[in-house]
């Protein structure tokens, strides 16, 4: 099972599989979908190389479900048997592995006819170095726009920051100079209090002084004016001591008598208590007494079947008539009843073994065969498990590969575009230097213009004056 389960290299199947889509692309080999290859999948002996599809949307169905080509082809029952197992359990083998081969030559199927309802033809959108060419002229046309705009973008930026830092400035020193106008006002605020509260210091001890006296004075009259504390008199605290002591002897008669109704009340429950377990032990000891009396009677019975023989045999006729071969004759009977009895009791004994052996074998069998399909499922729930994660690292093996291949068309891309714009940076260059000489070589010539007297020396063939006699007339000394 191991041997028929083994996945090949993820690296080998990217390979086998692009290899293949390329030959199908360019026509080096016919074009075989899935359907195509199902016939030579039903052949156990068909080679590897025979199994891989050559169109491009049976690759890319396998690409997509990381589905390896070679692993659908068919097994006989034979390869699923295995030493000392039951035929059933290597059929059960094989009918799993069957149908998981056609699970997935269904998935296959499915998915190439997904491609083709989705339109997917196999060609690349701007391959490497393929469909870059179209673009490049629109690139260089809108490099120049491009720098421009980016340079507007920043200039508008620098602008926009400076303003920002400006408002900010502006703030903060508002804040600030708001900020010491109150600090300065808290001062001036302060020193006001200092100085009122300076000023107020001695009218207020002399009103305090003349409020103190005249508060005495209303005291020593008598009177019942405002702020004035009246105090209790003698008679009143006597009365009111005598009250309290009143109400302190009636608390002590009231506790004391809650506590003897406490007392009483716990007695008879202590009472009430005592006849309880008193009936309690007095029953218990009953029942022991009745128990140990039949245990007595019940162990002497006992002794007295013990000690007495079983002589009723003695009592027999023939003992008193002297029959002893009569006598001989029972005690031979029952001998070979009793070998009888033990004879047959061997029998069970070993027919019953046999019945369990049986039984043991039985569930013995039953209980390997759980074991094997058990083991079957568990084998097959890993093979699941082993088959998912090779799909999905060949699935993932094959979207590095997409994405290697897209940052290679991304490099080349923008390589050609960084040669294009140094081109133009470059031309740009060249024509700004050739402007600036023209403007230089123009200056010069304007000031020969307003310095010469004659305008003979200037004018050409046509009697006419020319920049551009001017200036292939004009050694260019700023080269």
């Amino acid at each position: 099972m191991n041997s028929i389960s083994a996945h090949r290299p993820a690296v080998e199947w990217l390979s086998d599989l692009q290899r293949a889509k390329v030959e199908g692309s360019t026509g080096s080999k016919p074009k075989s979908s899935i359907q195509d290859l199902l016939e030579r999948a039903s052949d156990p002996t068909s080679p590897e190389s025979q199994l891989i599809p050559t169109s491009p949307r049976s690759v890319e169905a396998c690409f997509r479900l990381g589905i390896d080509p070679v692993e659908i082809q068919f097994r006989p029952a034979s390869l699923y048997r295995r030493n000392g197992e039951d035929d059933s359990i290597a059929q059960m083998r094989y009918e799993r592995s069957e149908q998981f081969r056609q699970d997935r030559i269904r998935s296959l199927i499915e998915e190439r006819k997904a491609l083709i309802d989705e339109g997917w033809t196999g060609e690349p959108e701007g391959g490497r170095g393929g469909g870059g060419g179209g673009r490049k002229g629109e690139a260089s046309s809108g490099m120049v726009e491009k720098e421009r705009q980016r340079l507007e973008v920043l200039k508008r930026r620098q602008e926009r920051d400076l303003q920002q830092m400006l408002q900010y400035e502006v703030t903060r020193k508002g804040l600030l100079e708001k900020q010491q106008r109150k600090v300065e006002q808290m001062d001036r605020r302060a020193a006001e209090l200092q100085r009122h509260k300076a000023g107020n210091i001695p009218r207020a001890v002399a009103s305090h002084k003349a409020a103190s006296a005249g508060a005495g004075a209303h005291q020593d009259e008598g009177g019942a004016g405002d702020g004035i504390i009246s105090y209790p008199s003698a008679e009143e605290v006597r009365l009111r001591k005598v009250r309290m002591e009143a109400q302190d002897v009636e608390r002590a008669k009231r506790l004391d008598a809650e506590a003897k109704e406490a007392a009483r009340r716990n007695g008879e429950k202590r009472q009430k208590a005592q006849l309880r377990i008193s009936s309690a032990i007095s029953a218990n000891r009953h029942l022991m007494q009745q128990k140990r009396e039949e245990f007595h009677s019940v162990r002497c019975k006992r002794v007295r079947r013990q000690q007495v023989p079983d002589n009723s045999w003695l009592c027999a006729p023939l003992f008193f008539s002297g029959g002893q071969e009569e006598l001989a004759g029972l005690r031979q009977d029952k001998y070979h009843g009793a070998l009888t009895q033990e004879e047959l009791r061997k029998t069970h004994i070993r027919d019953k073994a046999k019945d369990k052996e049986c039984a043991l074998a039985e569930l013995y069998a039953q209980r390997k065969k759980d074991n094997d399909i058990r083991r079957v499922e568990r084998e097959f729930e890993l093979k699941t498990r082993l088959d998912k994660v090779d799909s999905i690292q060949k699935t993932n093996l094959y979207h590095r590969a997409q994405l290697l291949d897209k940052i290679m068309d991304e490099y080349e891309r923008t390589r050609a575009m960084i040669q294009e714009r140094s081109a133009v940076q470059e031309q740009r260059k060249m024509a700004n230097m050739t402007a600036s000489l023209h403007r230089h070589m123009i200056a010069q010539a304007m000031d020969q213009l307003k310095f010469t007297k004659s305008l003979d020396k200037l004018t050409g063939g046509s009697g006419t004056v020319s920049i551009n006699d001017l200036l292939s007339r004009r050694p260019m000394t700023a080269m």
